[in-house]
């Protein structure tokens, strides 16, 4: 589990694939996963007995991995895909270019 994950690429690969996901709730972590995606369990950094707990919890419970991988492929298509990706760099280029003629002004 990361200690520091700016925005984990290895979180969206594996939500994209739809796989459960535990994580340490560190850096970009819940901007991937906010708690009302319900898509990943998010635990504190360095508490190894939660992570044990967790991963125990989710291997006894198959319902809920299910669960849990279905939203997290939910969430990666709604709010990490291509167009979405590329729409926002779009509009932050144009907000970048509104401040440079706003300068040169």
């Amino acid at each position: 589990p990361a200690r520091q994950e700016p925005l984990g690429r290895v979180l969206l690969e594996a939500a994209a694939a739809g796989v459960a996901i535990i994580a340490t709730d560190v850096g970009g972590t819940r901007e991937i996963f906010p708690s009302e995606a319900r898509a990943a369990s998010l635990l504190p950094p360095d508490d190894a007995p939660a992570l044990a707990d967790e991963i125990q919890h989710l291997l006894a419970d198959r319902a809920e991995r299910q669960r849990m991988s279905v939203a997290a492929r939910a969430r990666a298509a709604a709010a990490f895909d291509v167009a979405c990706a590329g729409a926002a760099l779009v509009e932050q280029y144009r907000e970048v270019l509104a401040q440079a003629k706003q300068i040169d002004a």
